[in-house]
């Protein structure tokens, strides 16, 4: 059935882009809230469609950082890292910690794990897995993605700890 049956072609336009109009108010943005931990921390966020950039600058390169995932929650969350280098970066959910590290090294090898409350010892994360953070290192910025299953896991809240290289 067309619904457009008698318009005219204007009318009929107008129909189509007030339909689009509506079905994009009718979904959300995501909410995310990010907050600091201690020392000299700025972070930002800035949502485009379903996907939020949450940009963190650490002058003093340690530091920590809350996410707390709100309704609706994103379909992707990148991190942003404004440091030097990436010796350790840590992303926890309730139970489930992953991390990366970066190394020195003219190849700038890229190390990841996982680990679990209750673990004894960090395991490695394979590639493929569905908790695979990738991980891409800029000019002045390293970049990640949290896995999608944090990202719809029971815990909104989201801790985020690095350091660019040990002192």
């Amino acid at each position: 059935m067309c619904y457009t049956a008698g318009m005219s072609s204007a009318a009929a336009l107008v129909v189509g882009v007030l339909a689009l109009l509506f079905l994009h108010r009718s979904s959300p943005a995501p909410v995310v809230h990010a907050a600091p931990g201690r020392g000299a921390t700025a972070i930002t966020t800035a949502a485009r469609g379903n996907t939020v950039t949450v940009d963190i600058t650490s002058e003093g390169g340690i530091g920590s950082a809350t996410i707390t995932l709100g309704d609706p929650r994103p379909a992707r969350l990148i991190i942003r890292l404004h440091l030097k280098g990436l010796e350790h970066f840590s992303l926890t959910q309730g139970d489930t910690t992953l991390g990366a590290a970066v190394g020195s090294g003219a190849d700038h090898p890229v190390r990841r794990w996982i680990m679990r409350r209750g673990e004894a010892e960090e395991a490695p994360l394979a590639e493929g897995s569905p908790l695979w953070m990738p991980l891409t290192r800029g000019d002045d910025a390293f970049t990640l993605e949290a896995p999608t299953p944090l990202l719809h896991g029971d815990a909104a809240e989201l801790a985020l700890h690095w350091v660019d290289f040990y002192r």
